[in-house]
């Protein structure tokens, strides 16, 4: 007798694992930016990546003068573009990221301060 409640509480699981959407990861949100990204500073970028933006202090590149460079922009968003994107989608990609880039596009990002 326990052995065919076993079958049946097994065939049960079985069938409601079968029926759509219910064995299915719910989708996912995909985030479409509204306008082109623009420059927010580094505060929001601290907020979230507190231990990077504690590391970079220690870097070659936290001592670059603004004479030093041949633009505007410092800080972050100088290397990784304009974070706008970045923060309106709490994180979801639309910023540079070295580490998934190829190196040759990484470089474009470089050579913009040093020529």
């Amino acid at each position: 007798m326990a052995w065919r409640r076993r079958i049946l509480r097994v065939g049960a699981l079985v069938a409601l694992l079968a029926l759509p959407g219910i064995s299915q990861a719910p989708a996912k949100v995909k985030f479409v930016p509204a306008e082109p990204a623009t420059y927010v500073g580094d505060t929001p970028c601290t907020a979230c990546h507190r231990r990077l933006s504690e590391q970079y202090g220690f870097s070659v590149h936290a001592r670059i003068k603004p004479h030093e460079v041949k633009t505007d922009a410092m800080g972050c968003e100088s290397c990784h573009g304009p974070a706008s994107n970045h923060v309106a989608s709490r994180g979801k990609g639309f910023v540079g990221s070295f580490r998934e880039d190829a190196a040759q596009d990484s470089s474009k990002s470089c050579v913009t301060c040093h020529y």
